[in-house]
């Protein structure tokens, strides 16, 4: 069992510096493929062993191995989080929601992060990841939809309502849609 908690921290760390990778590049406007990993400080390319999560981070004792200037504390911080967070999720829900928690976990923290980072959020980040996690919970919200379609109903008119009068932004009206859609009330 220790064994599955140790992989699942790892992929959650993994995940968490993706999704910290990802949100940075958004808020600098540049693609997540190219060019590699770079200091933020002297843009030097980072080597592989750099970036190993949470690791990386300790064998440079907080600095850059290049230009010696700290590394922002805030990477590594959501490695730990989304990894500690996984093991939670193992040891707290059910198997059939896990990976479905473990994702919602991952697409409200690259949200929230790109959020942050931009005071905006990328509507493909938004959209398809709020369509995959629907998929995973099809049966739950068409559930949803049958018990409570009058509320529904009344609740989308006052998101709407409120996004017109600019209470919400878009993506906001958008995130409460898919929380409601796969949480429920």
């Amino acid at each position: 069992m220790i064994y599955i908690f140790f992989l699942l921290f790892i992929l959650g760390t993994c995940l968490g510096s993706f999704i910290s990778c990802v949100a940075y590049r958004y808020k600098l406007g540049i693609s997540i493929i190219y060019p590699r990993s770079f200091c933020d400080n002297c843009s030097q390319t980072l080597q592989h062993w750099q970036l190993i999560p949470i690791t990386g981070f300790i064998l440079q004792k907080g600095k850059c191995h290049f230009c010696k200037q700290k590394i922002p504390l805030s990477s590594t911080v959501i490695e730990l989080a989304i990894g500690v967070i996984f093991i939670f999720n193992t040891i707290i829900i059910a198997n059939t929601n896990l990976i479905f928690t473990s994702l919602l976990v991952v697409w409200l923290t690259l949200i929230s992060l790109e959020d942050y980072y931009t005071l905006s959020v990328d509507s493909i980040t938004l959209e398809y990841g709020g369509l995959i996690l629907l998929i995973f919970r099809f049966h739950t919200v068409i559930t949803n939809l049958k018990a409570n379609f009058l509320i529904i109903i009344l609740f989308i008119i006052i998101l709407i309502s409120c996004n017109l009068l600019n209470k919400f932004g878009t993506a906001d009206t958008i995130l409460i849609v898919f929380s409601f859609l796969l949480l429920g009330f």
